[in-house]
């Protein structure tokens, strides 16, 4: 292989990688509109089997578990900017149907329900503000 070849190489390879990049941010900023991959593939204007080779090959994770990841963080941030938030904002915030498709989501991929996240989420925020006395009562208080 010639210089030149591999320049070449080596610049489909950071093309790829910034696909790639472009693709997860893309899913970071647009994920209420994106439920399934089908969504995430038409959002970048590729087939699903591009998208999910170039996932796999820098994420180490194909396209739908990738998906999975990124909505339960993203579920994880609104709670924690909004501890007031409704499970139904929540899951139309994260492109889930409806409150039902969150508790079956956080159910079927992480074995988890709404309630305990929450409870998680806002015991680590409110860990970071306050003493551990001072911790208990917010979340009694968030809680009802």
């Amino acid at each position: 292989m010639n210089k030149a070849n591999g320049n070449w190489v080596q610049n489909r390879e950071e093309v790829k990688k910034l696909k790639a990049e472009r693709a997860l941010q893309v899913l970071a900023e647009d994920i209420a509109s994106i439920r399934y991959v089908k969504d995430w593939a038409d959002k970048i204007g590729c087939s699903q089997p591009i998208l999910n080779d170039l996932i796999k090959i820098h994420f180490g994770l194909n396209a739908k578990q990738l998906l999975k990841e990124i909505r339960f963080i993203k579920i994880c941030e609104i709670i924690e900017s909004d501890p007031n938030a409704t499970s139904y904002s929540v899951a139309r915030s994260t492109g889930l149907h409806d409150e039902q498709g969150l508790f079956k989501f956080l159910k079927r991929h992480f074995n988890t329900t709404y309630s305990e996240i929450r409870y998680d989420v806002l015991l680590k925020h409110f860990q970071s503000l306050n003493s551990q006395k001072e911790v208990d009562n917010s979340i009694k208080k968030w809680l009802g």
